[in-house]
C-alpha cells in the first residue's frame, strides 16, 4: 500500500498539447496529486486532518475555506479574523501550503444601513490587507449585504433568459410540448433546473456576521 500511494505522488509529468498536434516536452510535477483520483481526496483528508482550531465558525468544502465570526462591533470582527487568519497561515507555512492572496476576500455581512459601505480592515501579514469584497461569491453563491440575495438572483435571471428563450424555439409555439418533448429540450429543461436550484446552506448566515473568505 505504501508503495502504491508513493507511485502515485511522485514520477509524474505531463504534456501539454496544442489544437494542431503540437506537443510540449514532459513537465514533472513537484507536489499536488492526480486529480479525478479517489485516492486523491482521501489523501487530502488526510493532509488537511490537523486544520488548526480557530476562534471563528470554519466551513470547509474541499480545498475552499471560509472563517465567519459573529462579533457587536466591527473592530472586534476585525481582530478576530486577523488572529485566526495569521493562525491559518502558519499551519499552510509549516506545511509548504500557499495561501492565495489574489482569491482571498473579506466581507461583511449586516442590516445597519448607515455603515452599508463600511469595508472590513483584516489583515493577512502586518502589511497586508485581505481584498475587501462587497459581493463575494461561494460555491457558486453570490452573498450580498443583507443576504438577500438579489446579486444571486440578478444573475441567475440572466442564464436562465437566454435558456428559456432557447427552450421556446426548441418548442415551437408556446409552451405546449406534452409528449413531443425532444432530448434537445429534456437536455435543456435539465440545465434549467440546474441553475434555478435554491442556494441551499447560505441561509445559516446571519445578519451581524462578518465573514472571512
Amino acid at each position: 500500500m505504501f508503495n502504491f500511494i508513493m507511485e502515485l505522488l511522485y514520477s509524474r509529468s505531463f504534456v501539454l498539447y496544442t489544437s494542431d498536434g503540437q506537443a510540449s516536452r514532459p513537465f514533472r510535477t513537484k507536489n499536488g496529486v492526480a486529480q479525478g483520483s479517489v485516492l486523491a481526496s482521501c489523501l487530502y483528508n488526510i493532509y488537511a486532518a490537523d486544520f488548526p482550531e480557530t476562534s471563528a465558525k470554519r466551513y470547509m468544502y474541499a480545498d475552499d475555506v471560509a472563517l465567519t465570526v459573529s462579533a457587536p462591533t466591527f473592530r472586534e470582527a476585525e481582530h478576530a479574523l486577523s488572529h485566526d487568519i495569521s493562525v491559518v497561515s502558519a499551519y499552510l507555512t509549516k506545511w509548504k501550503l500557499r495561501l492565495s492572496v489574489e482569491t482571498t476576500v473579506c466581507s461583511v455581512f449586516h442590516l445597519k444601513n448607515h455603515s452599508a459601505n463600511y469595508p472590513l480592515n483584516v489583515k493577512l501579514k502586518p502589511n497586508v490587507t485581505v481584498k475587501f469584497d462587497s459581493h463575494p461569491s461561494y460555491l457558486g453563491i453570490c452573498l450580498d449585504r443583507s443576504l438577500s440575495f438579489r446579486t444571486h438572483l440578478h444573475t441567475l435571471k440572466k442564464k436562465v433568459s437566454s435558456r428559456v428563450a432557447l427552450i421556446k424555439r426548441l418548442a415551437g409555439v408556446g409552451w405546449e410540448v406534452h409528449s413531443k418533448l425532444s432530448e434537445p429540450l429534456a437536455w435543456h429543461l435539465h440545465l434549467l433546473r440546474q441553475n434555478t436550484a435554491p442556494p441551499c446552506g447560505a441561509a445559516a448566515l446571519t445578519q451581524n456576521t462578518s465573514m472571512y473568505l
